[in-house]
């Protein structure tokens, strides 16, 4: 069965929303979304999103001749829409599809950052933040009690991995923020920081 491409017949009040919307649908049919750029800028902001599938943007050519095979999802889907912002609809977003195409199976929501990193909750994040920091849990074992709590939950050992380098890089820059701000610049400058 093809690919459906997401509804276009709603009106919505921002554009986070309309993507939200679009993303939505794109999980339950197997797919994921990104934007693709931004156009048709007024006062700064702009009146048109591209978006794309995560497939798509040409295949992927390594550079490299080494001996390891690189992965990619891109397969040069041909997929595209856009939300713009309608003047005649009282400023609100809309969707078009620009090609409704796909040259690709379905896949698992998991198997998309897109879709894990949008249903990661807050509490979520910080209850790996909590364990990640006080016990010498693996990403395996971290991963299990998570999934445990939250049947349902979208989450990989490299997201786990993921949340603890940005709590460390966090960590470090609020530890910056205590010291001589000119001692801080000069770290910051040899990348110490």
């Amino acid at each position: 069965m093809p690919l459906q491409p997401p509804p276009i017949d709603k009106l919505f009040i921002t554009a986070e929303e309309a993507f939200q919307a679009l993303q939505d649908h794109a999980r339950e049919e197997g797919y994921a979304l990104v934007r693709a750029r931004a156009t048709s800028y007024q006062n700064n902001l702009p009146r048109r999103y591209d978006i794309s599938c995560v497939c798509g943007n040409g295949e992927y050519k390594p550079k490299a001749a080494g001996i390891r095979k690189s992965k990619t999802k891109r397969t040069g889907c041909p997929f595209k829409m856009k939300i713009v912002q309608r003047k005649d609809s009282g400023d609100r977003w809309k969707a078009g599809i620009l090609c409704g195409e796909h040259n690709h199976a379905s896949g698992l929501a998991v198997n998309f950052p897109e879709h894990r990193r949008a249903a990661l909750t807050k509490e979520q994040r910080n209850n790996i933040e909590v364990l990640l920091e006080n016990t010498s849990l693996t990403a395996r074992a971290i991963n299990e009690i998570m999934k445990k709590r939250h049947p349902t939950i979208l989450l990989t050992e490299k997201d786990i991995w993921n949340i603890r380098q940005k709590a460390l890089k966090k960590k470090r820059w609020i530890g910056a923020a205590d010291l001589d701000t000119e001692v801080a610049e000069a770290l910051k400058k040899a990348g110490v920081l």
